[in-house]
């Protein structure tokens, strides 16, 4: 399970202060121009990973691939977190390696269960996406310290959950029942209210960062926040709507 909604790659431009320095200020089409760099690449990516695994099945070597890909990915967000200077080039090996990831992850799915699952999933991204932007941008949900607060609580509570929810899995096993299933789904359904809400976060700071006279500097860490939160979303969503799929 991914638990990147609380978005990292923003806190060093939150600590070191909205600048603009030689580079110009940040803007809502910069913010956007590399929002469309990072997804097409995404989806690039992902497509060439999902048709070699049609093709081929669900090979060692892409076993391989997909756990470095993760790997690969965890240290780029890392690295754009530590480092404005180096956050394009990391931005981009995430994308390329996390839609690797994604590929490979939403075929099986598809394989299983059938290729409606990825479009519904997708779709139901984009719709989340656009409901979570117009609640914030209408003002219906302010993004304020307490709600920033609420929701690191949230998110830490919700690993915590999984991890023990892991653990019983790993010990009792099918010893769980149905038991553990409506747990896990409990808490797949608790990951995409997070997910979605982190997204109102995200909208938020890249708002104050462009009002706030931020250094273009920081289009790559904001942008990248963003797409780390969809993936999650994504990835919970396809979750979710498996879980559903299952109980037909």
């Amino acid at each position: 399970m991914r638990f990147m909604g609380s978005n990292p790659v923003v806190k060093r431009a939150q600590q070191e202060g909205y600048a603009a320095g030689t580079a110009g200020a940040a803007t809502y089409g910069g913010i956007i121009r590399k929002l469309s760099i990072l997804f097409a690449l995404l989806a690039g990516s992902g497509v060439m990973s999902a048709a070699y695994v049609f093709d081929y099945g669900f090979t060692p070597g892409v076993t391989i691939g997909m756990v470095v890909a993760i790997i690969v990915a965890l240290i780029s967000v890392i690295v754009a977190t530590v480092s404005t200077r180096l956050a394009p080039v990391f931005s981009i090996v995430y994308v390329l390696s996390k839609g690797f990831a994604l590929g490979a992850i939403s075929s099986v799915y598809a394989i299983s269960l059938g290729n409606h699952i990825v479009s519904t999933a997708l779709m139901s991204t984009g719709g989340v996406f656009l409901a979570m932007f117009f609640l914030y941008k209408s003002g219906i949900i302010t993004v304020g310290p307490i709600f920033r607060r609420v929701m690191f609580t949230a998110l830490v509570g919700l690993v915590f959950a999984s991890l023990f929810m892991m653990g019983f899995f790993m010990f009792a096993g099918a010893g769980l029942g149905n038991i553990g299933l409506e747990i896990y789904a409990v808490i797949v359904v608790v990951a995409v209210v997070l997910s979605s809400l982190f997204l109102l976060i995200d909208f938020d700071n890249i708002q104050k960062a462009v009002e706030g006279g931020a250094d273009a500097k920081y289009e790559w860490m904001l942008s990248l926040g963003l797409v780390v939160t969809v993936v999650w979303l994504y990835l919970e969503l396809l979750r979710l709507i498996a879980l559903l799929n299952a109980r037909r």
